[in-house]
């Protein structure tokens, strides 16, 4: 007999080791076996501690024996049997009387159980023995009540069992226990160790546990949490250190027994962002659950922290005298239970488990929420258990209060939650609204601007400077050519550079935590965009780089002119090219050392070519940053001009030109590609004759006549890195390179993001020389030449290039730049300043998507219109017959079009958080 049942627990467990099993889980009623007679005649009596009293005579089967059933069929159905056995508990329910036992951990069990709406996974069998009957059951039944009958009972397979020893067994038997300890507890959220010495102390695993590196994130759910409890005369207390960013409950059961997660309906809910509020279990009119707020908050006091993990505190009352709350009594066992969810606010309790998909909660789950739960735990009150099954006196023997620590999943760390932002609805919807709007508008603005020529012919009148000169407001003027103007700027910003240089190296080397990071990627280079439009290279006068070069030139020059086939934008545009390229593979925004190991090797590139060649050379030509700020300063509303060209003419000696540290020459100077605005050219004008205007955004594009190929490829090369960057950024980009990995046979993701980068890169620069080539055929051949062509016009899109950049930054800057404030607030507390402020790495964006979204299609349309207006503007100085300038509207707009079409799509598309590479 035994040897038959043994098959049927040994198939048992090949289904239960392959697939979940599922317990729905109904509550029982403990027991005491008692002798007293009265039992007889009187049913459902309690003692003082709520356990049913049951006659004795009706457990045929004793502890001994009970036992023994579990541990011999363990022993025969499993070569390494997960022993020794704990004992549970012994209860009533559903009319069986059982004794209840647990095993040791399985290595290859994962049962995944349900209690409710939620997700919680044991890897541990839990035994029945039929104390009446003595079969043994699989608890896989309501309440963990006898479910799947795995061995019927044989009291001839038990004829060599001779002890008449009984164990002792006592339910609920934990360590798990709110005391009395005396500690001094401060509740500010840090759980100090003399705080919570000797205290009940409770380790959870939920979900899957993988080990994995501190910079990955977990590929399937997977929570670590532990919890502290103790109790004075009135309150108990409670902390909880858990490395998840996510919302965290603890819900309490007023009695022992295993349950419904309804049956949980006390609940304490902590969020990452400090809220640690009281709430109940409820059900909405959708028929979803949630943890409700209680009317009135009986949490006395509360703290949370955020270091090495997510920490809180907080006590209430053991008695509130609030329905919705459990009332704690010394003495007495209860149940608790840990959840998680996957969303920093708590939208409800859900599974994206697909059994539960037809239900009703489940559809409602707008949020994608999936909430894990930890096993049903018994947390007892004041005191071990004092008495056995019999209501015996006993003293349990407890070696620690610690519970539940696995040293295999011991590799647990903080977690951040930026990946948690949902996109909205109707994306595409909405794209394909604005992508039409664009085309019309394109259209549009190339028939006003031909209708336009017809009755206004182009002419070659080179507008005069126009605007306010500041220069003549009297306080500005002392201002800007104040000796020290400079130092004002440049003083602060080198500190802090100097700052970013040390903490990279050595300070924690965590891209959220470090300002070295924070502060140059998520700050600092997602605002520099906008300084260009508003000030053009006005950063270039304050620059660390540029300070220290020109320090190290008073000691050391050589005073060289820089050879001449580096006097060109070429070599650091291709820099800049091959910088955003290792921002990606080496992930620089995430790595404070790789940070202050570019900073510096910039640094010192700065002073070596400042000490040997002329003035601020290796800005003008050699700063992988110069490109982009030189191209994108031709739309500043501000320009630095000759106020009276024959007052210059006349002026034989150029003592401007002299003074210029970017090796301008103001005097002619029509464009604001190398000027700094670091106003030195001003005291050595001897006659004034240098003014500082404003003007209409992007004159130098249609107005300048001084231009270069090197400055148009520039223009179009930055274009691709935006273009290629904000790819990275969406839905598609894995997708692409899975698809140029299954094509190549390459499967390096390194390899495969560089081969995809400097196609996309290249891309805008051959299809507008393709284009200026048809326009070449199309105008006449002999008449024009590609290369001029492409010179003349690569400068027009521009502001489609900045329109680009600005709408992939504005979603940097609201999502990821909140994160500024906890990084600096860390740095502060690390020199001793507002230790009391409060941490959330996890704050909210500054806007969601859908706003975002909105923002950057109005740039993105923004910048189609600027293109269209440079166009026209530029076009009119143009001598040409009208039917050129038709072609060239025709061809112009035509790229215009590929470019906000490919903006458009890409924006579109769902976003991540930071690049994926």
């Amino acid at each position: 007999m035994y040897k038959r049942y043994t098959v049927i627990m040994l198939l048992t467990l090949i289904v239960l080791l392959s697939q979940p099993g599922w317990v729905y889980a109904c509550g029982g009623k403990d027991v005491i076996l008692s002798e007293d007679p009265a039992l007889v005649v009187q049913n459902d009596r309690f003692d003082d501690q709520g356990n049913l009293l049951i006659q004795k005579s009706k457990a045929n089967i004793s502890p001994a024996l009970a036992q023994a059933i579990v541990t011999g069929f363990l022993k025969k159905a499993m070569s390494d049997p997960p022993l020794p056995l704990t004992f549970r508990k012994l209860e009533k329910v559903h009319g069986k009387l059982i004794y209840q036992f647990q095993s040791q951990p399985l290595s290859d069990y994962n049962g995944k159980y349900h209690l409710g709406p939620v997700n919680f996974i044991v890897d541990r069998l839990v035994l029945d023995v039929d104390a009446a009957t003595g079969n043994l059951y699989l608890a896989n039944g309501c309440g963990a009540a006898p479910g799947q009958l795995l061995y019927k009972y044989n009291p001839s397979d038990f004829k060599a069992m001779t002890t008449s020893i009984q164990p002792t067994l006592i339910s609920n038997n934990t360590n798990f226990i709110a005391r009395r300890t005396g500690n001094s507890i401060k509740i500010d959220g840090r759980i100090g160790p003399e705080e919570w010495k000797n205290t009940g102390h409770k380790y959870f695993y939920l979900g899957t546990y993988k080990p994995h590196a501190p910079s990955q994130p977990h590929r399937k759910a997977y929570y670590y949490a532990e919890v502290w409890s103790q109790i004075d005369d009135g309150n108990i207390y409670f902390a909880v250190k858990t490395d998840t960013p996510y919302w965290v409950a603890l819900m309490f059961k007023d009695e022992p027994n295993l349950g419904m997660l309804g049956s949980y309906r006390d609940a304490k809910v902590m969020k990452s962002n400090g809220e640690i509020s009281d709430r109940y279990f409820t059900q909405r009119k959708d028929k979803s659950f949630y943890l409700a707020f209680d009317k009135k908050d009986h949490i006395l006091s509360k703290g949370s922290y955020q270091g090495d993990f997510y920490t809180y505190e907080f006590a209430f009352p053991l008695k509130s005298n609030d329905p919705e709350d459990v009332a704690f009594e010394e003495g007495k066992a209860y149940n608790m239970l840990l959840l998680v969810g996957n969303t920093l606010d708590h939208y409800g309790i859900f599974t994206l488990n697909k059994a539960h998909a037809n239900h009703d909660h489940s559809r409602n789950n707008k949020e994608h929420t999936d909430v894990w739960a930890s096993n049903e735990e018994t947390i007892r009150i004041g005191s071990p258990a004092d008495r056995d099954i019999y209501g015996n006196p006993v003293r349990p023997v407890l070696a620690s209060y610690v519970s539940g620590f696995d040293p295999a999943k011991d590799n647990n760390h903080f977690h951040y939650a930026g990946a948690s932002i949902q996109d909205f609805n109707k994306r595409a919807s909405k794209t394909r609204f604005i992508s039409w709007l664009s085309v019309i508008l394109s259209l549009f603005g190339a028939g006003i601007i031909m209708i336009r020529f017809r009755s206004s012919p182009p002419d070659r009148i080179k507008q005069a400077a126009g605007g306010r000169d500041l220069l003549k407001i009297k306080w500005f003027r002392r201002l800007v050519t104040y000796k020290y103007f400079r130092y004002i700027f440049i003083i602060p910003t080198l500190a802090v550079f100097l700052l970013i240089i040390y903490l990279g190296f050595f300070d924690i080397q965590d891209g959220r935590r470090n300002i070295a990071t924070v502060f140059t990627w998520t700050l600092w280079w997602s605002l520099l965009i906008f300084s260009f439009i508003i000030a053009g290279r006005l950063w270039c006068m304050m620059c660390p780089f540029a300070a220290l070069g020109d320090l190290s030139q008073k000691f050391i020059s050589l005073n060289r002119k820089l050879p001449r086939r580096l006097q060109n934008m070429g070599f650091q545009t291709l820099a800049f090219v091959l910088l955003t390229w290792a921002f990606a593979i080496t992930a620089f925004s995430s790595k404070p050392v790789i940070t202050a190991v570019v900073i510096v090797s910039i640094l010192i590139a700065a002073v070596i070519f400042s000490m040997i060649y002329q003035r601020r050379s290796f800005c003008r030509h050699i700063c992988p940053i110069g490109a982009v700020i030189g191209i994108y300063s031709m739309v500043s509303p501000i320009e630095l001009r000759a106020a009276k060209e024959d007052r210059c003419t006349a002026h034989g000696e150029k003592t401007c030109r002299d003074a210029c540290p970017m090796l301008e020459s103001p005097y002619q100077m029509d464009n604001n590609v190398y000027c700094n605005f670091c106003m030195k050219c001003q005291p050595a004008c001897p006659s004034r004759n240098l003014s500082l205007r404003l003007r209409t955004f992007g004159k130098d594009i249609y107005d300048s006549l001084h231009k270069s190929c090197s400055e148009a490829l520039a223009s179009l090369f930055l274009l691709g890195v935006v273009i290629v960057e904000t790819l990275a950024m969406t839905s598609s980009w894995r997708p692409l390179k899975a698809t140029l990995g299954i094509w190549t046979g390459i499967s390096s993701p390194a390899l495969l993001y560089s081969i995809i980068f400097f196609f996309v890169v290249l891309l805008p620069v051959g299809i507008f020389y393709l284009i200026c080539y048809i326009l070449k055929l199309w105008l006449g051949k002999e008449q024009f030449r590609t290369q001029g062509l492409f010179t003349e016009f690569a400068f027009l899109f521009i502001p489609m290039g900045i329109a680009l950049h600005l709408a992939h930054n504005i979603q940097h800057l609201f999502i990821e730049g909140p994160i500024v404030v906890p990084a600096t607030v860390r740095f502060l507390q690390g020199i001793g300043i507002g230790t009391s402020l409060f941490l959330n790495w996890n704050p909210p964006p500054l806007l969601g998507l859908e706003p975002i979204f909105f923002i950057q299609m109005s740039i993105i349309v923004g910048g189609l219109g600027f293109t269209m207006f440079v166009m026209y503007r530029k076009l009119r100085r143009f001598r040409w017959p009208l039917k050129q300038a038709y072609k060239t509207v025709v061809v112009m707009s035509l790229y215009a079009l590929i470019v906000v079409l490919t903006s458009i799509y890409m924006l579109g598309l769902p976003m991540s958080v930071r690049h994926v590479h």
